[in-house]
């Protein structure tokens, strides 16, 4: 964020998980914490660590839109298997701090370094809680992008990645230097923090039912769809 923004806004709360998959270990194991970043950007991040320091932590890196909530059964999963977890939110996302002035739904960065420093913040934090051991990346999507980009330059940090669907690429019908240009025309044209003038984008509404579902687990897809309501959409 350029020097002179407002001030970054207050961070969404952490609901409460009661009834979710994985939310009694969550609530009776989990130590939750905000990490802040120069630009004042609160990341909640969270940790399930085993009473004896684990050989393996396992650090849960998700994609975009979404929250480290929606792990919790993979969390309760990992930490029975013997297994040190954490995860955090992405900045703008989740129940991360937003940017100022821009719509809770619309995700905005200065750049996608941001991301990767995020991260290497988090893995910091993860080896001062717990030195020692080895530190393997689960990614989902975006997640995937700023893990593998971090360890395309440090990779001594993680000693394994285990990668879900990673987004190396966006999918589009148009060439890249297209994309750009008109991505620079809207920066210049005030919609840098807003939605795309598009009839297509615009706010979710996360108090209905998920509409696009790709997956056959009904009660995974209800937790899904709970999730979303006790935590904005962004």
């Amino acid at each position: 964020m350029a020097n002179g923004d407002p001030a970054v806004p207050p961070r969404p709360k952490t609901p409460d998980v009661e009834g979710l998959v994985g939310g009694a270990c969550f609530e009776e194991l989990a130590d939750e914490e905000v990490i802040e970043r120069p630009d004042g950007t609160e990341l909640p991040f969270v940790s399930l660590r085993q009473e004896s320091p684990a050989k393996i932590k396992v650090l849960i890196v998700q994609g975009w839109n979404e929250t480290y909530l929606r792990y919790l059964p993979l969390m309760e999963v990992l930490y029975a298997a013997g297994f040190s977890v954490y995860s955090y939110d992405h900045r703008c996302q989740g129940m991360a701090s937003r940017y100022p002035g821009a719509h809770p739904q619309v995700t905005v960065v200065d750049s996608f370094s941001e991301y990767t420093e995020d991260l290497k913040t988090v893995v910091k934090r993860v080896n001062a809680l717990e030195p020692g051991g080895e530190l393997c990346a689960v990614a989902h999507s975006m997640g995937g992008l700023i893990t593998c980009t971090v360890a395309a330059d440090h990779p001594e940090i993680f000693s394994r990645i285990v990668l879900s669907a990673p987004m190396f690429s966006l999918k589009s019908v148009h060439p890249t230097w297209v994309v750009h240009a008109i991505a620079t025309v809207l920066m210049s044209l005030g919609f840098g923090n807003k939605f795309a003038p598009d009839p297509t984008q615009h706010p979710i509404d996360a108090s209905g039912p998920i509409i696009e579902k790709l997956t056959h687990d009904a009660p995974r897809l209800a937790e899904l769809e709970d999730i979303w309501q006790r935590v904005p959409v962004g």
